[in-house]
């Protein structure tokens, strides 16, 4: 997930030339759609049934697509698996946590 994933999205926050961005984009959407078609084909988490650490991972990146205007609807698996993962009772709690008691400290 860091190798492939992370680093797919995480560059699209750099600043590029729109064609670069372009260019970006399509490989993180290759990576999106061997999630979508592979790895989350026939089950509700990346490793079976039940959430693990690397689903949360997953999640965080995800999250970032809305940042740097990468889109799920061409891959219905992956969207409803980060659907599926921000609303796992555990996730929603760090989530309120997180809005009420920020751990960033400003000066």
């Amino acid at each position: 997930m860091a190798t492939e994933v992370h680093t797919a999205v995480g560059i699209l926050f750099a600043p590029a030339t729109d064609e670069v961005k372009a260019w970006l984009k399509e490989r993180a959407y290759k990576k999106f759609q061997f999630l979508n078609d592979v790895l989350l084909k026939d089950t509700p988490f990346l490793l079976g049934d039940k959430p693990y650490g690397l689903d949360y991972y997953l999640s965080i990146i995800l999250s970032w697509r809305n940042y740097v205007g990468l889109d799920l609807s061409n891959y219905p698996n992956l969207a409803a698996y980060a659907d599926r993962v921000v609303s796992l009772e555990n996730v929603v709690a760090a989530h309120a946590r997180m809005d009420t008691s920020p751990t960033h400290v400003t000066a």
